[in-house]
């Protein structure tokens, strides 16, 4: 019975002295402010019926999921045959798929109309998202 006593008295020490050590660290680092800015959000307008729609998705959403800057707006697809679109926030209609609109704090302030080239897009958004922050 000795040998368990010892066992769990050094697995209770351990757990406290890692607990304390932990406790220390966290009150000893200095926590950096969330971003207070505004909320900024891509959303990308599709239907399923739409070829353009699909090239969007295989050719230009993987790389810019991939890009730091989709950290500050996160992509969104919303199939406009499945929401109401007057919910949304959009300052005109949509009449060209796919469309991209940059939201800041769900109102839209920006968008590309069509299918442009990945890079081409990648500039695009990003002197939008430059422009909003």
């Amino acid at each position: 019975m000795s040998w368990y006593r010892h066992y769990f008295g050094a697995a209770i020490l351990f757990s406290a002295v890692a607990l304390s050590g932990a406790g220390q660290a966290a009150r000893d680092v200095s926590v950096t402010p969330a971003k207070t800015g505004p909320r900024l959000e891509i959303l990308v307008f599709e239907t399923e019926a739409c070829s353009y729609c699909e090239i969007f998705r295989r050719d230009v959403a993987p790389g810019y999921r991939l890009a730091p800057i989709a950290a500050s707006a996160p992509l969104r697809f919303i199939d406009v045959a499945k929401v109401d679109l007057d919910r949304i926030g959009l300052a005109r209609r949509v009449e060209i798929l796919p469309t991209t609109v940059l939201m800041r704090d769900g109102q839209e302030v920006e968008r590309i109309a069509g299918l442009t080239a990945a890079d081409t897009y990648y500039v695009l958004v990003r002197n939008m998202i430059a422009k909003n922050e």
